[in-house]
């Protein structure tokens, strides 16, 4: 069964297995919040809840281990392979444990300051929780698309992550955002505006307020347009991408 512990017991034993030099891991966990965790000798899950299904992170020193637990796993789950590599050893191996395939997002950076001085934008308050939360699931996809869930939406809310673009009293377009000293990682875009370029520049004008030096975006491999626009304005594919797993089953539970 799944065991929910503190942050640091959780980190703990992740570092045990790593300290076995794990033949396969897919964890780059930051945010412990919404976890728990489920530990053999060789391996050890977490299983992070989203707003409709779980998001699994794994460490393993014996694929067979992994392979056995996923397997008994029931529930709603998607696994994020990211990558610069191949990833034929966990294709093959979530493969046989019922997943599919089913998105690629690609990771591109700029190495450069944007010196855009302009900011008019709007940072988003709580109450617009529901139509920010509305607005995301109604233009992604909530397994492919990285979605913040309540809790975290909160605090991008209360942190200031997010600005948004109102016409006529109306919400038409958002923008999720992560500044960590002199880095920038942007992480959810939409504006349904007339001008859909609005919140982008808005966000460059901040970044260029808080001195940032180093930003980046995943973008879905599909979205061309996303993809041709960055490109415009200096970001560059690092050849890091992430695979995204997804499966749906009932079988019987650990």
């Amino acid at each position: 069964m799944f065991l929910k512990e503190a942050h640091s017991v959780i980190s703990k034993k992740v570092a045990e297995i790593i300290n076995q030099k794990p033949l396969l891991s897919n964890y780059y966990l930051n945010d412990l919040d919404d976890s728990d965790y489920y530990q053999t000798e060789k391996s050890i899950i977490i299983r992070k809840k989203e707003d409709h299904f779980f998001r699994l992170y794994c460490v393993t020193t014996e694929a067979s281990d992994l392979r056995n637990i996923l397997s008994n796993m029931v529930g709603n789950f998607v696994i994020n392979i990211p990558t610069k590599g191949s990833i034929e050893s966990w294709s093959e191996i979530l493969q046989l444990c019922g997943f599919n395939q089913i998105g690629i997002y690609e990771r591109y950076v700029n190495l450069k300051p944007l010196k855009i001085n302009y900011f008019n934008a709007t940072f988003a308050e709580m109450s617009h929780f529901n139509a920010l939360k509305k607005m995301m699931y109604n233009n992604f996809n909530m397994y492919i698309d990285y979605l913040p869930n309540d809790n975290l939406l909160k605090k991008l809310i209360e942190n200031n992550q997010i600005i948004i673009h109102i016409e006529h009293d109306k919400l038409v377009g958002l923008f999720i955002f992560a500044m960590i000293g002199k880095k920038c990682d942007l992480k959810v875009w939409i504006d349904r505006s007339g001008d859909g370029l609005f919140l982008l520049l808005n966000l460059f004008g901040l970044m260029n307020q808080n001195n940032i030096l180093f930003s980046h975006t995943w973008i879905n491999s599909q979205n061309e347009k996303s993809k041709k626009i960055h490109q415009y304005f200096g970001y560059k594919l690092d050849n890091l991408k992430d695979y995204i797993f997804h499966r749906n089953t009932d079988c019987h539970q650990i």
